[in-house]
């Protein structure tokens, strides 16, 4: 957190605000999502967990997603595929969170632990109202991923799969 917070907001155009900061990952990533903001609260506003969870929802766990809370998110998305091998972990994390009282949405649709699961997800969280996030530009610059600024000109204008538009 130390080194690619700074390095972010170094090398990219990003609002370098706790309220304009996202984080999220998948599978393996989705620990490292629930790692990074459990222990460091206050430093993101927006989580999003896709097909993990923690392996145990013990005290520390609890606590430590209490000072989350308490850090000001504003809002927590998680999803899983029906027969992923992380449901279980996710839906788990997913009634934790609604029991601590966040603003969440979690998110199941047929499939497997695999990228079009994933893409799907992200592509529903960067249009999610909830989230207030319009466009792919703009879950970038909440998750500090906006483009270097010498990206030309011809390559601004992009239309995804899902329908968003930069």
């Amino acid at each position: 957190m130390k080194d690619v917070i700074p390095f972010v907001e170094k090398r990219f155009r990003v609002v370098a605000a706790k309220d304009d900061r996202a984080i999220a990952g998948l599978s393996m990533g989705g620990g490292h999502t629930l790692a990074a903001t459990n222990n460091n609260p206050g430093t993101f506003a927006y989580i999003g967990v896709f097909s993990s969870g923690p392996q145990v929802v013990d005290e520390t766990f609890q606590k430590q997603l209490e000072a989350v809370k308490a850090g000001g998110v504003k809002f927590y998305w998680l999803g899983a595929g029906t027969t992923d091998m992380a449901r279980e972990r996710t839906v788990t994390l997913s009634e934790f969170v609604k029991r601590e009282g966040f603003n969440t949405t979690y998110r199941e649709i047929p499939g497997r632990h695999y990228w079009f699961l994933w893409r799907d997800f992200s592509c529903t969280t960067r249009r999610s109202r909830s989230c207030r996030l319009r466009s792919r530009k703009d879950l970038a610059c909440r998750a500090g991923l906006t483009r270097p600024r010498a990206w030309p000109a011809s390559r601004r204008r992009v239309r995804h799969s899902c329908g968003v538009s930069d």
